[in-house]
């Protein structure tokens, strides 16, 4: 990564080598930071922070190549981007459409912000029982990671605790454990409730904006 880095910034051997080894010196110890700071784990913590840079010189350098076009040819520089952000819409469509189960980030995205957008796909009832296994798996987890911080504690002997205590804690642990997984299980089968009636109400009308408006821009491309 830092030599493709080097490469797409500095045009001599020299300049290259020093953009390289300074990105590479600079990203290692972000991703030392970040793994120190958040307790990840210290080689995924360093690769991602390597993806990140190369994704930020590719939007980088192509929103400058982006800029130098417009400022030559004008508006029509920017219609084969439109052309692929309307073919990626149809895309997602079409996959929605046929893979309603399939994890689709995007939607989970736009949920995630816009919770209403689920919502709407679900009964009242749906809704209800959607509400309670949240709170319910949000309850949980809160409880897991309290009981799990005094079970280390007790091990390192921060915190004074007899054996009993501790099996108490394990089978705490393990019953709270498996209500988790039953909320999230009610939770996954209402997504895929929600995906289903998506697929129609979604899907389709993005399949036919999609291809429909990349169809059109590459055809008036051509024509002009």
């Amino acid at each position: 990564v830092p030599a493709t880095a080097g490469a797409l910034l500095a045009r001599s051997a020299r300049g290259r080598l020093a953009v390289g080894w300074a990105l590479g010196v600079l990203v290692s110890v972000g991703g030392l930071a970040a793994s120190w700071a958040w307790d990840l784990p210290t080689g995924a913590a360093v690769v991602v922070a390597f993806g990140a840079l190369l994704a930020a010189l590719a939007v980088a350098l192509g929103a400058g190549a982006m800029v130098r076009a417009t400022r030559e040819r004008g508006a029509a520089a920017l219609r084969g981007v439109a052309v692929a952000l309307l073919a990626a819409v149809g895309l997602a469509g079409l996959a929605l459409t046929l893979f309603p189960r399939m994890d689709h980030l995007w939607l989970d995205w736009v949920e995630a912000s816009a919770p209403a957008v689920r919502a709407l796909f679900l009964s009242e009832d749906e809704r209800e029982t959607y509400r309670d296994s949240l709170e319910g798996v949000e309850r949980s987890a809160a409880e897991l990671a309290r009981v799990r911080a005094m079970q280390r504690e007790a091990q390192w002997g921060a915190r004074p605790a007899s054996p009993e205590i501790q099996e108490r804690m394990r089978q705490y642990l393990a019953g709270r454990g498996e209500m988790l997984a039953g909320e999230q299980t009610v939770l996954r089968a209402l997504r895929t409730r929600a995906r289903e009636r998506q697929r129609w109400w979604l899907g389709v009308p993005l399949l036919a904006l999609g291809a429909g408006g990349a169809a059109a821009l590459a055809r008036r491309r051509r024509t002009t």
